[in-house]
């Protein structure tokens, strides 16, 4: 009984170590990138109303975040421009349940360059 008990807590391990590594090398490819990035615009301009553009993203989606050449425009004007934003963050404490019913999105730092 106890051996089964060690191989069955081995395999759940196993699966879940395999899982997190697949999921990181997922999120470093061309392709998840590709949607977020066409996600991300499509829900902002699609909320808004306005035109909203990514140039690159990139980053640890784990725990960071950086989009590239980001433009806002209202109208047919720029309303925002920037260079580099930068999003760092715990996944651990978004999914803290006191965090995850709140409208509020827990965020370490916030960088704007440009």
């Amino acid at each position: 009984m106890r051996h089964k008990i060690l191989i069955t807590s081995g395999i759940i391990i196993s699966l879940i170590v395999f899982i997190t590594l697949a999921a990181y090398f997922f999120t470093q490819t061309g392709y998840f990138r590709r949607l977020v990035k066409n996600t991300a615009e499509r829900i902002v301009s699609s909320s808004t109303g306005q035109s909203f553009k990514i140039g690159e993203v990139e980053g640890n989606f784990f725990y960071n975040i950086k989009l590239k050449d980001v433009m806002f425009d209202v109208g047919n004007e720029s309303f925002v421009s920037v260079k580099e934003l930068s999003v760092t963050y715990s996944i651990p404490r978004m999914l803290n349940t006191a965090e995850l019913f709140s409208k509020v999105v827990p965020v370490d730092g916030l960088t704007v360059n440009g």
